[in-house]
């Protein structure tokens, strides 16, 4: 036989006391269904008025028969493994290629997609730019980047100002990266 479990109250409290919406339906729905419990008795125990109780019932047999139907499960989600269905071929994928057309560099490419509002990963926009039949740039010094930078009129450039030092009162303190 197999041991005994001493009860956590942890545990116990999150069974009785359900703090999402979802648990508490998942709750009233069991207790509706499985434990036979009215739904007046079910309506009381967790809150709810009885109508809400024919009403979580109907709506869950009318979701427990669509996702018979897809697959999938009403409540719960279930975890899919693999990788994420990618647009390759899109107006992203043609951004980015337009993006090295220019002379940018992945990096580039990835800062200027992101403040475009459609980041992507440095991984994705390099396997993008082999499969259209790109490969590395040279290495290039700092000077040719800014100008490669400043004439592809992608990125609007802006000068920052230059910083200023500030003396602090002996009381004041502060915290940097």
């Amino acid at each position: 036989m197999g041991k005994t479990r001493v009860p956590d109250k942890n545990v116990i409290e999150y069974f009785l006391h359900p703090a999402v919406p979802t648990h508490k339906q998942y709750l009233a729905l069991r207790m509706f269904f499985l434990d036979g419990k009215t739904t007046e008795q079910v309506a009381l125990e967790l809150g709810y008025k009885p109508t809400t109780i024919y009403t979580l019932a109907l709506n869950f047999k009318e979701s427990l028969k669509a996702s018979e139907e897809n697959g999938g499960d009403p409540f719960f989600l279930v975890n899919r493994s693999g990788p994420k269905v990618v647009d390759r071929e899109g107006d992203d994928a043609s951004l980015v290629v337009a993006y090295r057309k220019k002379m940018l560099s992945v990096p580039e490419i990835q800062i200027l997609m992101e403040g475009l509002g459609r980041p992507m990963s440095a991984g994705l926009i390099g396997s993008i730019l082999r499969e259209n039949g790109f490969t590395r740039i040279p290495k290039r010094d700092k000077e040719i980047r800014e100008e490669t930078n400043r004439y592809s009129k992608y990125a609007q450039l802006t000068e920052a100002p230059v910083s200023t030092v500030i003396d602090f009162i002996d009381q004041e303190s502060f915290l940097t990266k």
